[in-house]
């Protein structure tokens, strides 16, 4: 009897297994990279530290911790194997004091794909920040191994319903007139990684049903569009984001064109 009590609690530890996905809620910074993740994951953490040091930032709330819950949430998935080699993976990686962090790199699940909560950073300013970042790794040409960066408003679950409500809400804020009356000309953007649960299509048809009830006067530009809307599924997680003139920015890339 007692042996079977020790073998039930050994499988119910074991249950505690390491989360790897990017929670719901969570606005940060998604990089791609072309292999060698350990030395692209080092090479973030420089360029977001040099970018942070001399980004001139605008929000009156610059210090609030709005990514909370993204940074300390996903501990109660772990068991304390995993915990302590997270924590001392994250120590190495930054040699600053770890009460003075700044950075925190959350699990994509996919291959190749890094995604970084920042302190400071916002749904307010996640788009000014990345647009100051991108503006220094093309001046000083400090990237070898990241591809681009994207923006990330908002993560939610892969969730139809969660989806269409996430995607209404930043249509709602992006999408005014101007005023002359004209109003932002559209694009729709997908990819999907390591997930085929949502199709292009539907999720297509979702975002164009909300722009036609939310910015009916608002048009598709197919070369160079005023936003973007981002949809893309990244394993577990959806990351959206409403980026302006990203086809003209050859879509938020870290290198030069060669």
């Amino acid at each position: 009897m007692e042996k079977n009590k020790k073998r039930r609690n050994h499988f119910r530890y074991n249950q505690n297994v390491k989360q790897k996905w990017v929670e719901s809620g969570c606005c940060g910074l998604f990089f791609t990279c072309n292999g060698n993740e350990r030395q692209a994951v080092r090479e973030a953490y420089n360029v977001i530290e040099q970018a942070l040091e001399t980004w001139k930032k605008n929000s009156p709330a610059e210090d609030s911790d709005d990514n909370g819950k993204c940074i300390n949430s996903g501990s109660d998935e772990e068991d304390v194997a995993d915990s302590v080699k997270r924590f001392c993976d994250q120590a190495r990686s930054d040699n600053r004091n770890v009460k003075k962090r700044k950075i925190w790199q959350r699990p994509t699940g996919a291959n190749n794909c890094l995604f970084f909560v920042v302190k400071g950073v916002n749904d307010q300013n996640v788009y000014d920040f990345v647009d100051y970042l991108v503006e220094m790794v093309l001046r000083e040409r400090c990237c070898r191994l990241l591809q681009r960066v994207w923006p990330v408003e908002r993560t939610c679950r892969v969730d139809m319903v969660e989806l269409d409500t996430e995607v209404s809400r930043l249509i709602s804020k992006h999408f005014h007139s101007a005023e002359d009356g004209k109003w932002p000309t559209y694009l729709f953007d997908f990819k999907a990684r390591n997930n085929d649960s949502l199709g292009k299509g539907d999720v297509m048809d979702m975002v164009l049903l909300a722009l036609k009830q939310l910015a009916p006067d608002s048009h598709v530009s197919l070369d160079n569009p005023h936003i973007v809307v981002l949809v893309q599924i990244v394993h577990k997680s959806v990351m959206l984001s409403c980026i302006k003139h990203f086809i003209a920015r050859r879509k938020l890339s870290l290198h030069h064109k060669e």
